[in-house]
């Protein structure tokens, strides 16, 4: 309403209402006022054409976006002639579109499975329609926009204890601009939940990084992304991720700030392996590892000057892993229960209740 007051003192708005959807993206208010952003009409409206392209069953379901054993890399099926190749990418930008508007739960797998667009095989393709199997069982998948801080200590995160002083080996700021606006408005917190799969690739053993970066308790941004080097220990794959995860921790501190947001605090950065989180969090530790020189400092500056915390978790309790590698069925839909609101399959008896609460908003 704010800002609608503000561009409507300048310029004639001719529709002034709530917004319900936009490129693909449904926006809906819920009964008890909170809004929830999905890609359900999109996938709705896009499901009937794939059926359509892929000559598939319009009745099939999958409970996951792939089955927690398969490799495309180790795919040895036929290679698709032309018609084949161009179907595929075809499917894999609808996909990614998908994944943009909010689909965080098949970022993993269209992420391993679009590296083959330029060489495709019969399996893979049908793999990648037992993509849209799931999204056809799973639609109404959400965010919700949530004000609540997330209680990670309700989820097994422990903020490591620290020895020593920063000041004794950095003396850093953090970067502001002079330029941002004064910031109005209650503190909002930033959280990065960080995990990475170590040789993951069986063909050349390269890890994935995966990161869900949220702003209060609302994803904010996802992503899926095998790393571009092997690295030889999951020590030095895990610390890729992290380095990837606080400079969006910190582009996202910046943009905040330039939109007149206050912050609470640092942002935490969650990671489940122990070793970094010693290495990255205390001041004396260390470098054990000099390949990795300037990642170590690059994180351990950002500690220092305030911009990030770290946090340890436990591996079977970070929602970041949905992002790392294809899970099993159970596993999968427990992080899910995390990250996205209303994931009950169509047709269930809480499908699209508007009163649903996820476990981790019963405290709201």
């Amino acid at each position: 309403p704010i800002l609608s007051g503000l561009v409507g003192s300048e310029m004639c708005i001719r529709d002034r209402e709530e917004p319900k959807f936009h490129l693909g993206t449904s926006i809906e208010k819920t009964n008890k006022g909170f809004l929830v952003m999905s890609a359900k009409t999109y996938i709705e409206n896009i499901l009937p054409t794939v059926d359509k392209l892929t000559k598939s069953d319009s009745r099939a379901q999958h409970n996951t976006p792939l089955p927690s054993t398969y490799r495309p890399e180790e795919d040895t099926s036929e290679l698709l002639d032309d018609a084949g190749k161009k179907l595929y990418m075809r499917l894999i930008g609808i996909l990614q579109w998908i994944v943009t508007i909010g689909r965080i739960d098949i970022c993993y797998a269209v992420n391993s499975m679009s590296r083959f667009n330029q060489c495709p095989r019969i399996d893979q393709i049908k793999h990648v329609t037992g993509i849209f199997y799931y999204l056809r069982k799973y639609p109404n998948n959400s965010i919700k926009i949530c004000t609540n801080f997330i209680d990670i200590d309700n989820l097994g995160a422990k903020k490591v204890i620290r020895k020593g002083e920063w000041n004794d080996y950095y003396r850093v700021i953090e970067e502001l601009d002079e330029k941002h606006p004064e910031p109005i408005g209650n503190p909002v917190e930033t959280t990065v939940f960080v995990d990475s799969n170590w040789a993951g690739d069986t063909d050349n053993r390269r890890s994935t990084s995966g990161i869900v970066a949220f702003v209060n308790n609302t994803p904010y941004r996802w992503l899926a992304k095998r790393q571009d080097s092997t690295n030889c220990s999951s020590f030095t794959a895990e610390f890729s991720a992290m380095r990837k995860a606080v400079e969006l921790a910190r582009n996202l501190r910046y943009t905040l700030r330039s939109l007149g947001l206050p912050l609470k605090g640092p942002t935490r950065i969650v990671c489940d392996n122990e070793s970094v989180v010693k290495q990255t969090s205390q001041p004396g530790s260390p470098l054990e590892n000099k390949a990795i020189g300037i990642t170590y400092h690059f994180i351990r500056e950002s500690c220092a000057m305030g911009a990030v915390e770290i946090y340890w978790i436990p591996g079977k309790d970070n929602p970041a892993d949905i992002l790392t590698k294809n899970l099993s069925g159970p596993v999968f839909h427990k992080h899910l229960e995390f990250l996205m609101y209303d994931i009950d399959p169509i047709g269930s008896t809480e499908d699209h209740d508007p009163n649903y609460v996820r476990e981790r908003d019963k405290k709201e």
